[in-house]
């Protein structure tokens, strides 16, 4: 605290011993929007000059109240002068210079204050995009504040080909998290989701964005795992001056909002920073709870208060209740600025602090399970095996903090980042209908209750060194993040009862291992940490071969999965002879609540031939095999060279060496994974100048996707009633790729951009989500036969100015992708499917797949007005969500329009208000499966439309 304070003091001591002016500002290509580096900026006056630093900045300080002319040069380019600067006391002159190549300037200007963000500007991106022979796309913060995009996994809905399920799994061309790397300035982002593996994207606020980068061919620096793509996001810089930004809105969702209905449990305790409250499973203090044997047991050995004891201590409250929820809020706060140090050095910091919670519900779900059971020529429709009606409420509080650090000299810049953001989540699930395969007339209920905390936190470092006369880099960084969830509950309970068909009264109830589990409570931890080193050489040449870039990067990932099972025992044996054979089930009341009360417990009758009467108790229900700790670690070494060939011709071609181990250990068994191996990795990309700003870029690369440790792990994971268990397979192996791509580019515009691509990729032993059988609630994970995977992307970025005056303020954005994928059918599937049709394909689209993905977006923004509208619409094709084996139906989920609307108007340069319409249709989420021209819903929800309300207040 006393550094912190002595460091402050000093800061203030700096600012206010400033008796002269200084000129502060950056220098950048006019065409390209990049950064000029070693630009030299001269007072002509006086002499004072200044090298522009890694981006693109100067400072020239000390300088005496006056008129001055101020004079840009750089080699090639043309030198360019700004005369009559006027300079007071205690006063910073920010000025911008934009050189052209061969172009000189002199201008009279008193002020040159327009400020731009440089490398987050979205011109900056597409010169980048230019002239790099990666495949990639942008959007930059600039883009991302006019969408109104709250959060990445809003922004990335945007990008060709490219769609986000649940707020984690990203599907890039048709693949999901496994092929998929998502990065976060450069370092990969820890999942959070323990079955798709993927990155909880909403938890990244759009706030803290610099830009996007989404690569869709792959390069030898990058981390092996590429099938789809790398979703890279960088946070932004903070200004080059003092800036304050606040924020505070409020919003409803139409199927939450002032709902009475809303379910809400007693146990979920959320705080209202986001942390869940004391909501542990209560489990007796005074000893840990017996297993169902030891209880047993202790029963028979005459303990029955004590066992009774641990069930009282157990006692947890399962009561459901209904009130309105509070309205969508959401709040955030960023203070920055920057300090001149001795020497033209400078050091900008900035804190970033954001709130928000929400509210989600349905009340006319429906889940189903459908099964093929008879020859498919005998007929007509699938067997129900469950039917429910479904209702869910769902409360989310989110709380992040971001602080920035960066130290600049001339030839050096070092970023400190520390993120920490907490998602906090409360639900409650209640199902009912019938069950008709388990008993016909069989009526079956279930209530499932869940808290969850949810985070990722870390910090990094990362610095970037100039040297050499040609500007050769050297640059590092180390990253640390740790992702959790945890469980303090998760609660779930299912009832079978059957009603009187002539009064409609409840005859009877049933808990039972053939309708579902015993009254369970879970609690778990999923902990993983991640670290990321990574040590990179650029030396650039004049020569034909302009660049060679090599490093060393090393990743670690360990996981932590713990689960503890706490279960109702419901039914009660002959003890008096210690003979077990005999098991009745318990009568209950159909409330959960009564089940597990004392009243049903086992109590003493006082009869000797039959001493014990039926009831319940509580026991430890803990299972090993659910419990591992696994190591993933991949160190690797990469060489990547830039050639000249000619003044069109551009090439580049490296190779990266990776060596990876993953090792599973589970806790309490037998059962073990381990495997290391050694894989180069060979890439090849060229690019064509085709003339008038045109490009031809062609790529070709051998990548691979591993399974994840969860995918290794003999882990069983469940939900909800109507889902699968799914359990790991340590069978698996990796994926193997071959990528081609060829795309077709121009940027007419210093913001505008057409594109046209192909790609084809060739996967080696997918790996896919199955039903362990037709008749099971179980799925696995299994490598499937070879896959191919082929597609057109076409995109387009650009003004409608051309259309006449009335259109100068409208620019249309639209990328449309369509994609074919097909792999054949397992062996042992194709033999249960000829059974039933005979004339069958022995091949299906790819699993995750979906065969179109369309999005456009028009934005309007009237500069003297401050007011600008924007709306986007957002299409996806329908894809396989789970692969069912024999002639069973595969699930799908249907395609779905998402149509949003933001509309914003600035006040007094400093005030805004923001109106936002999310999801304007309504639209459902709807996963079937068809049978003969019927389709069968697996589950189906509303989502409802969200508004929003904000308000910002922006000083410089």
């Amino acid at each position: 605290m006393k550094g912190l304070l002595t460091y402050l003091l000093l800061i203030c001591i700096i600012t206010v011993g400033q008796t002269q002016g200084s000129i502060r500002g950056k220098v950048m290509d006019k065409e390209t929007g990049e950064n000029v580096v070693g630009a030299t900026v001269l007072i002509k006056q006086t002499g004072q000059a200044f090298t522009t630093d890694l981006d693109g900045n100067f400072v020239l300080r000390d300088v005496k109240p006056g008129l001055y002319d101020v004079e840009c040069s750089y080699l090639g380019y043309g030198t360019q002068r700004v005369l009559g600067v006027q300079i007071n006391d205690d006063r910073v002159k920010l000025m911008y210079f934009r050189l052209m190549e061969g172009e000189a300037r002199e201008m009279n200007l008193s002020v040159t204050v327009t400020a731009q963000t440089g490398e987050n500007m979205q011109a900056a991106l597409l010169a980048r995009r230019k002239k790099s022979m990666r495949i990639m796309e942008t959007l930059s913060a600039e883009e991302i504040m006019k969408m109104g995009d709250e959060n990445v996994a809003e922004a990335l809905q945007h990008f060709t080909n490219v769609t986000v399920e649940e707020n984690s799994s990203i599907y890039i061309r048709g693949l999901g998290n496994r092929y998929v790397k998502t990065l976060l300035n450069g370092a990969e982002v820890p999942g959070v989701n323990i079955n798709t593996g993927g990155a909880q994207l909403d938890i990244f606020p759009s706030a803290i964005l610099g830009n996007i980068i989404v690569y869709k061919n792959y390069s030898p620096e990058m981390v092996g795992g590429f099938g789809g793509g790398y979703v890279d996001i960088s946070t932004k810089s903070f200004p080059d001056r003092f800036t304050v930004e606040f924020n505070l809105g409020a919003g409803i969702n139409t199927l939450s909002a002032f709902n009475p209905n809303f379910l809400h449990y007693k146990s979920a305790g959320i705080g209202f920073f986001g942390f869940l409250g004391s909501n542990d499973v209560p489990i007796g203090e005074a000893s840990p709870v017996p297993s169902a044997t030891e209880a047993v047991q202790m029963i028979q050995d005459g303990q029955l208060n004590e066992v009774n004891q641990f069930s009282e201590d157990f006692a947890y409250d399962w009561t459901v209740s209904e009130a309105a929820p509070l309205p969508h809020l959401n709040g955030s706060f960023m203070i920055g600025n920057q300090t001149t140090l001795k020497n033209g050095h400078a050091l900008s910091y900035g804190i970033m602090l954001l709130y928000k919670t929400t509210s989600l519900f349905y009340d006319n779900g429906f889940s189903g399970r459908y099964e093929l059971a008879q020859p498919l020529a005998n007929t007509y429709h699938l067997q129900p095996i469950l039917e429910l009606t479904d209702q869910k409420s769902t409360f989310n509080s989110r709380s992040n903090t971001f602080i920035y650090l960066a130290y600049k000299s001339r030839k050096t810049k070092i970023v400190l980042n520390a993120v920490r953001n907490h998602n906090a989540i409360s639900a409650v699930r209640l199902q009912s209908g019938e069950a008709p395969l388990i008993e016909q007339g069989l009526k079956y209920a279930t209530q499932t209750l869940i808290s969850e905390n949810r985070a990722v936190f870390g910090g990094q470092a990362r610095g970037t060194h100039l040297f050499g006369a040609k500007k050769n880099i050297f640059d590092w960084s180390a990253t640390y993040n740790r992702s959790f969830i945890q469980q303090p509950n998760w609660s779930y309970f299912v009832v079978g009862y059957k009603e009187n068909p002539n009064t409609g009264d409840v005859d009877d109830y049933l808990i039972a291992d053939s309708i579902g589990l015993a009254p369970t409570i879970l609690k778990r931890n999923i902990d993983a940490h991640n670290v990321d080193v990574g040590l990179n050489l650029t030396l650039n040449f004049q020569k034909k071969l302009r660049q060679l870039r090599t490093g060393l990067r090393g990743t670690l990932k360990l996981q932590f999965f713990l689960e503890d099972q706490f279960r109702y025992f419901n039914n009660q044996s002959q003890f008096g002879d210690g003979d077990l054979s005999s098991i009745r089930s318990a009568q209950f009341s159909y409330q959960v609540e009564d089940f597990v009360s004392p009243s049903n417990f086992i109590q003493y009758t006082g009869n000797a031939s039959d001493p014990l009467t039926e009831g319940v108790f509580a026991y430890n229900a803990y299972d090993s095999t659910n419990n591992y700790v696994g190591l993933d670690f991949t160190p690797a070494w990469y060489i990547d060279s830039k050639w000249q060939l000619s003044e069109r011709w551009k090439l580049s071609a490296g190779i990266r060496i990776e060596l990876f181990g993953m090792f599973i250990d589970q806790i309490g068994s037998d059962l073990s994974y381990a495997n290391a191996s050694v894989i180069p990795l060979p890439s090849l990309a060229a690019s064509y100048d085709l003339g008038d700003k045109m490009y031809l870029k062609m790529s070709y690369a051998t990548t691979m996707a591993r399974p994840s440790l969860r995918e290794l792990s003999g882990f069983t994971y469940f939900d909800y009633v109507g889902d699968f268990r799914i359990t790991g397979n340590q069978e698996l192996r990796p994926t193997l790729i071959q990528n081609l791509d060829v795309r077709w580019e121009r940027y007419p515009k210093k913001k505008s951009v057409l594109a046209a691509g192909f790609f084809f990729k060739w996967l080696r032993d997918p790996i896919e989500l199955v039903s362990a059988d037709q008749f099971s609630d179980d799925a696995f994970y299994r490598n499937g036969l070879d896959a191919f995977v082929t597609g057109l992307e076409f995109e387009a970025n650009h003004s409608l100015a051309f259309m006449g005056k009335w259109a100068e303020n409208l620019t249309l954005s639209e990328n449309l992708g369509f994609i074919y994928s097909w792999t054949s059918v397992d062996p042992d599937d194709q033999v249960k499917i000829w059974a039933n049709d005979p004339d069958a394909r022995m091949f299906r689209p790819l699993f995750g797949q979906a065969p179109f993905v369309f999005n456009t977006a028009l934005h309007y923004n009237h500069p003297e007005w401050d007011f600008s509208v924007n709306g986007s619409i957002h299409v996806s094709g329908q894809k396989i969500v789970l692969v069912m084996q024999g002639a069973t139906p595969h699930i799908y989920e249907k395609a779905r329009t998402l149509i949003n609307l933001d509309v914003s108007k600035r006040f007094a340069k400093k005030f805004t208000i923001r109106f936002a319409i999310n999801n304007l249709l309504g639209v459902k989420m709807r996963q079937i499966q068809s049978f003969k021209g019927k389709e069968y819903s697996y589950r189906t929800n509303e989502i409802g439309r969200t508004f929003m309300l904000t308000f910002n207040y922006l000083m410089k």
